[in-house]
């Protein structure tokens, strides 16, 4: 069909949030900071992803550890992100209109974004 790129990107995307999940295991070797987990991070392309980084990164205690920033601080600049990706999901929904799997997406990553935002007010 005519969705191969949709496919791809979704591939592609898939590999950022692997490549962000090799970054925080436990036994990785990789010298990493705020940045490099950060940039990682806004590579992901698809929201379902972003949503799955927030929650990864979120009980990650040895980020706090392993970086000078405290865990809230870092917390909010990926909650913010999603935020902001999820207002260009909106945005694109209001232009395009969309199927029940962008709503889907789009409502989850709302709710999640609700409850960290509640977890970093806490």
């Amino acid at each position: 069909g005519c969705n191969g790129a949709n496919v791809d990107s979704r591939k592609d995307s898939g590999l950022q949030l692997a490549l962000l999940m090799q970054l925080l295991a436990p036994e990785t070797n990789i010298a990493f900071n705020f940045q490099t987990v950060f940039m990682t991070f806004k590579q992901i392309r698809a929201l379902s992803d972003l949503g799955e980084g927030l929650d990864i990164l979120s009980k990650c205690s040895e980020l706090e550890d392993k970086m000078v920033v405290t865990g809230s601080d870092f917390h909010s600049q990926i909650v913010s992100h999603c935020k902001y990706r999820l207002e260009l999901a909106k945005q694109l929904e209001i232009n395009e209109g969309s199927g029940m799997i962008r709503k889907a997406v789009i409502s989850d990553l709302s709710s999640k974004i609700a409850y960290h935002e509640r977890l970093i007010n806490a």
